[in-house]
């Protein structure tokens, strides 16, 4: 409506404005004339020209005009027959092509601000979800900082368990070669035991078989010495 208004208030402002000579006029409200071919009434009619009916002014003398039609014909019209006010119904016609074309810029801006808006709203939608998503990224990144966190000190831990067990597996071996080295030395004191057992058991016999025999000689030689008395 403000828009209305305005070219209504622009358009009777135009109608009162005189136009420079040379430019356009109109055929007077409610006549219908003759172009004619020389500055008279009685010369030679060339169209008959309705109301309304825009000329473009080529030459003025005394009281014609010499006018040149839309359909490009050119003659002479009385000057009272003609006025450089544009007429209402130009006007209106032009205000109403304006307010048609003005409606049409005003929808048009309509379904502009209705796109825009429903683009607003999706990139709104489409910015909650990355924000989502965001979230939930920097969730993801928590927990596997977390993890990763969690598994460095698991490897850590493996690496000393791994370093202990080998510390582990040298001691072990370090004592199974002990072992042996024991159990070697052990058998080698079983067996030199074992011999020095049997010399021993030699000597003793051999000392047992002597005192026997010694004891046999002492009493065969008492006895020869009793029968020779």
């Amino acid at each position: 409506m403000f828009f209305l208004r305005l070219i209504l208030s622009s358009g009777l402002f135009l109608v009162a404005i005189t136009p420079v000579f040379g430019e356009t006029v109109y055929v007077s409200d409610r006549m219908i004339i003759s172009l004619k071919a020389a500055q008279s009434e009685r010369s030679q009619t060339i169209i008959t020209l309705k109301s309304d009916t825009p000329l473009e002014v080529l030459k003025k003398e005394k009281d014609y005009f010499l006018v040149k039609a839309p359909t490009g014909e050119r003659g002479w019209v009385f000057n009272e027959y003609v006025t450089p006010q544009i007429p209402k119904a130009v006007v209106v016609d032009q205000l109403h092509r304006k307010v048609v074309e003005l409606e049409k810029m005003i929808d048009n801006l309509r379904s502009k601000e209705n796109d825009l808006e429903q683009r607003t709203e999706a990139a709104e939608s489409q910015r909650a979800v990355l924000s989502q998503q965001l979230a939930e990224t920097e969730e993801k990144r928590r927990f596997l900082e977390q993890e990763n966190t969690q598994l460095s000190q698991e490897y850590a831990d493996l690496r000393q368990a791994a370093a202990d067990v080998v510390k582990v597996v040298a001691e072990r071996d370090r004592l199974t070669r002990e072992k042996d080295d024991l159990s070697t030395q052990l058998q080698r004191s079983q067996a030199e035991n074992a011999d020095c057992l049997r010399t021993a058991a030699i000597k003793w016999f051999a000392a047992g078989a002597g005192v026997l025999f010694f004891g046999w000689l002492l009493g065969r030689m008492s006895r020869k010495k009793r029968n020779l008395y």
